[in-house]
């Protein structure tokens, strides 16, 4: 039943404007779900049965403001390294915004990505908006707003597929785009291999072997080592598997060649693997986006190549390495004050002018398809192009499998130099299976 929209608390129905228009059988979830948070956070009293759809987005900041005497107040968490970028985009923000009835206090605060568990912490006294991990989602999709419908369509059309569902759960669209994270590449010294090098990882273990480096594969790390498992179909067929336990005999293999053209470990001593690179003790390196800054530091950026992950040698045959895909994504705190005003700055910090300027500004690439598709500088970078050749064999994360002990796992195999019966593999990948839920 629709009602006469003066007569509710102001409070209520800026709520209500930033969040009615999920569609279809997701709306009553929906509803529940935003119910819960008001439980939660005490910034609403009772939402009623109420439509407010086709009340465009400046009404809605309008009416937030007049609640708050006549003034928009927030607060964005971003690195430091996109602190001028996001006050930039901010004033512009405000420009597009702006009314003569009300003012805006936008302010960031230098919060990485890696810190922004600090929501999770005390969400009511918290951002307004911040940048996160997708594969955090599950924990921080309990404090934050599901985005609303005004702003639905547009993250899943602009957007690269995984970028648009990585954001997803428990049926709700919870982040928008801003930055693929997590995807594991290949990074090398081009002095070392050429470009038929570089597609086998056999191969190029053999090339180092020859120059006294070696290939760093940190299989230590969770994250390394599950490229071997969904190489191998450990995805769908399960760790105690035959597949499994194809992919256990690989490590053991590449255990075996420890220091003979590939590295299993990251040195503690070292502190990162810019050191190694620098001592000129690494030819190559899988690693995400994050590494790249470290390697060009250590050997320059003439001399560093990147491509999609080689092939891998399992159960005798030559097999796509996959790896995990995450993204950068910005959320709306679901205690905020100012949920069609924030929701709106978020998606105008991650929409194509957006990341077009992070590209520009900080090199920092997109996943926006136009820009991806359209821009030239950005189709021919090749980081990007590594990217999307890698992209479809990436596997979405679940954190699940952080928890299960494969770091143990390939400590036990790295005690044994890779001398491990079956018998002893089967039982431990079978405790390992026992820990996920599939």
């Amino acid at each position: 039943m629709r009602k006469n929209l003066s007569k509710f608390p102001t409070v209520i129905l800026s709520m209500m404007l930033a969040m009615s228009a999920i569609s279809g059988c997701q709306e009553k979830q929906y509803q529940n779900q935003t119910e819960s948070s008001q439980n939660d956070f005490n910034t609403l009293d009772t939402v009623s049965e109420i439509s407010v759809q086709n009340v465009d987005i400046p009404t809605q900041i309008l009416l937030e403001a007049q609640n708050t005497d006549n003034q928009i107040s927030m607060t964005v968490w971003c690195s430091q390294q996109e602190s001028a970028l996001m006050t930039e985009l901010i004033q512009q923000f405000e420009e597009t915004y702006k009314n003569d009835k009300y003012e805006f206090d936008i302010k960031t605060e230098n919060v990485d990505v890696s810190q922004s568990e600090r929501l999770l912490e005390n969400p009511k006294d918290s951002t307004d908006i911040l940048f996160f991990s997708s594969e955090r989602l599950a924990e921080f999709s309990k404090v934050l707003l599901p985005i609303s419908d005004d702003y639905y369509s547009k993250v899943r059309d602009e957007n690269m597929e995984h970028a648009f569902t990585c954001a997803y759960d428990n049926e709700f669209l919870y982040g928008f785009p801003k930055t693929p994270l997590t995807q594991s590449l290949l990074f090398y010294d081009k002095r070392v291999f050429d470009t038929e090098d570089i597609g086998s990882l056999e191969t190029m273990i053999q090339k180092s072997a020859e120059q006294n480096k070696n290939v760093l594969f940190d299989l230590e790390n969770t994250f390394y080592c599950l490229n071997i498992f969904f190489s191998s179909g450990v995805r769908s067929a399960g760790f105690d598997s035959e597949q499994g336990l194809y992919a256990a005999r690989t490590i053991c293999q590449l255990v075996r060649q420890n220091g003979k053209g590939i590295k299993t470990y990251l040195d503690t001593e070292s502190g990162d693997s810019g050191n190694e690179w620098a001592n000129g003790k690494i030819s190559a390196q899988i690693a995400t986006l994050a590494e790249k800054e470290n390697i060009v530091n250590a050997i320059g950026n003439d001399n560093i190549g990147v491509a999609k992950l080689p092939t891998i040698l399992i159960n005798d045959k030559e097999v796509a390495m996959h790896c995990l895909d995450g993204y950068t994504l910005a959320g709306v705190n679901a205690a905020t004050k100012y949920p069609a005003a924030a929701q709106a700055l978020a998606y105008y910090l991650t929409n194509e002018d957006a990341q077009l300027k992070a590209y520009e500004e900080l090199g920092i690439i997109p996943t926006n398809e136009n820009l991806v598709k359209q821009n030239d500088t950005i189709k021919k970078d090749p980081l990007m192009k590594a990217y999307r050749q890698q992209s479809p064999n990436t596997e979405m994360i679940n954190e699940k499998y952080f928890s299960v002990g494969l770091s143990e796992f390939v400590k036990r195999i790295e005690e044994a130099e890779g001398e491990l019966f079956n018998t002893e593999l089967k039982a431990r990948l079978a405790e390992i299976q026992n820990k996920i839920d599939f």
